[in-house]
């Protein structure tokens, strides 16, 4: 199925909870009935709003269904992801059954036993996929440690028919339900087992990072992740240029999860660094928005400008969440400070938004956010020009600016990623730049 729009939730949770109240009450479907149920559907809904995580979640159907007696049940969905995957596996392995009448031969406890190495299995195959034959080994050697263990088969029909957390890919094929509790799954046997080293390992293969980050975190969500952020710190160290995913995963640990202040130093002393050039309120605004601001500093610091120059963009992302060139009003003053002051001091005053602003200014451009769009293309032009992104009456291509701090014209960069807005599908392209240099506060 096609995941799930939030209207499409909003009108899932508003028949759901109109249903379960007018059950509750003895089908009644009264007033009282019906304010009970936008109440709970109400609240469930602004919390889907505010949390990106729970919303992904959501837009899947049977998630959703999950998502919502849990809600039911608790009134509340936990704040902590680690913690919202715990209560729907408790809620899908048993109590949703409990609910029902259902009696399951084994508890929560004894199924998540058995499928806690089922998905770090998975996880070290790289695989979603599995079959009864390729796992049966290892259902059978847990459920052997269980007082009263169900056969193997009629344990993953359970799973699948009537818990709901294995879905039946095709005859054959198994998965967990979604990939998130295979990966939560799988953080929490590594936690229980002591099983750091598979982590550690995993930072030492590039190719294998993307595939475990999401397990990584919820690890850290549950434990002491200390050894994973000094391992990330101490190879960036030797490296000619850190590796910006492991840096940034690191963050995360720290923000996530228990990590011992000497780490977070550690990692706050090396990733500060490449801001130092701040004036001190502008170095302490910057520090408290790390990591958003280190890879914009570190390709500033070692004058890789066209790396720092696509940087101002998921920079800005970071900061507004969701970006269309209307937000650019929203972006806070302290923010466009940073960049454009990294700019000017990495470049000895040579590059720098508010050196554009001048001339934006000299050339006719207005300080009214590009509100009169086509005002705002004729001083775009002229800037482009005598910035020279555009020459003989032909845009620059992007790849051929002039990336070299000798030779560039003032105030060449930074050109914002070569990112342009358009008013409509086919009129005028006007760079991300005139959003920005039309801020009266630059």
């Amino acid at each position: 199925m096609e995941p799930l729009n939030f209207k499409q939730i909003q009108q899932f949770v508003s028949n759901w909870y109109r249903e379960v109240e007018c059950i509750r009450r003895g089908g009644q479907n009264d007033l009282g009935t019906k304010d009970a149920a936008y109440r709970n559907t109400e609240d469930l809904l602004n919390q889907v709003k505010e949390r990106q995580a729970l919303r992904d979640l959501a837009s899947n159907p049977l998630l959703l269904t999950l998502i919502v007696t849990a809600h039911q049940q608790n009134q509340s969905i936990p704040l902590k992801r680690v913690e919202l995957y715990q209560t729907i596996c408790e809620v899908m392995l048993g109590k949703r059954q409990e609910a029902k009448g259902i009696r399951s031969q084994l508890s929560i406890q004894e199924k998540l036993c058995v499928l806690q190495p089922l998905a770090l299995e998975l996880m070290q195959r790289q695989t979603r996929q599995f079959q009864l034959s390729e796992v049966e080994t290892l259902f059978t050697a847990h459920l052997a440690k269980l007082p009263n263990p169900p056969e193997t088969v009629d344990f993953l029909k359970q799973l699948q028919a009537v818990d709901a957390l294995i879905a039946k890919e095709r005859e054959g094929d198994y998965e967990f339900a979604h990939l998130s509790f295979q990966e939560y799954l799988a953080a929490v046997e590594v936690k229980e087992t002591q099983q750091e080293e598979i982590f550690l390992k995993v930072l030492q293969d590039p190719n294998q990072l993307s595939w475990w980050a999401e397990t990584m975190r919820l690890y850290a969500a549950q434990t002491d992740a200390t050894q994973l952020v000094e391992a990330i710190v101490q190879e960036s160290k030797t490296l000619q240029q850190p590796d910006f995913k492991k840096l940034f995963l690191a963050w995360d640990f720290c923000n996530q999860g228990r990590v011992r202040p000497i780490a977070k130093q550690g990692l706050s002393t090396y990733t500060n660094e490449p801001l130092k050039v701040l004036d001190a309120k502008d170095y302490e605004y910057a520090v408290s928005k790390q990591p958003c601001y280190f890879k914009l500093a570190y390709f500033l610091q070692t004058r890789q400008w066209k790396e720092a120059d696509t940087e101002i963009f998921p920079v800005i992302r970071r900061t507004l969440s969701i970006f269309l060139s209307s937000d650019i009003k929203h972006l806070p003053y302290s923010d466009l400070r940073i960049i454009d002051q990294l700019w000017l001091k990495y470049s000895n005053g040579h590059f720098g938004l508010s050196l554009q602003k001048q001339i934006w200014m000299e050339v006719g451009g207005k300080l009214d956010y590009a509100e009169d769009f086509n005002a705002a293309y004729e001083s775009y032009i002229k800037l482009s020009e005598q910035l020279e992104w555009r020459k003989d009456g032909k845009w620059v291509h992007y790849n051929d600016l002039v990336w070299d701090l000798s030779l560039a014209p003032k105030a060449h960069l930074p050109h914002c990623g070569a990112v342009r807005f358009s008013r409509t599908r086919t009129g005028p392209l006007i760079g991300l730049g005139a959003f920005l240099l039309s801020r009266p506060d630059l």
